[in-house]
């Protein structure tokens, strides 16, 4: 009887683990992480990798977020980059992506560099699905 507990045990921590780990996941975190998607591979900030629109919208879904929510950070992010022709999204979103825009700056000003912003920020995107690592690589 021991050994079934402790093997339950276990799976039962994996579990509540990986849901606390899926619940963690916010808006904030997944607008934070769409901005730097966008500028890593469309702003040329990191030229191997290419913006997954699908892998977007489905790291949104893990983030509570709607169809429409993703689209209103993503028209935030293009109009923040000059493209006017995008629906205005709310202040409060456009601000957001404008602080998440302003980190990778930082970040790479401190010193970091571009390529070690990129090392660092690359993977973790890759694996939410909001970027390809280009030549098949993934």
């Amino acid at each position: 009887m021991k050994v079934i507990k402790i093997v339950v045990i276990p799976a039962l921590l994996l579990s509540v683990s990986a849901f606390a780990e899926e619940q963690s996941y916010t808006r904030n975190a997944f607008l934070v992480d769409m901005t730097h998607a966008y500028y890593a591979s469309l702003g040329e900030l990191c030229p191997a990798t290419s913006l997954n629109v699908q892998g977007l919208f489905a790291a949104g879904m893990k983030a509570g977020l709607g169809k429409d929510d993703v689209v209103e950070i993503e028209n935030a992010i293009l109009q923040l980059n000059g493209n006017t022709k995008v629906a205005l999204p709310s202040k409060k979103v456009a601000g957001q992506v404008a602080f998440a825009s302003t980190m990778i700056n930082v970040d790479i000003s401190k010193g970091e560099g571009k390529q070690n912003w990129c090392d660092f920020r690359v993977p973790k995107l890759i694996d939410r699905g909001m970027l390809i690592k280009m030549g098949g690589e993934e």
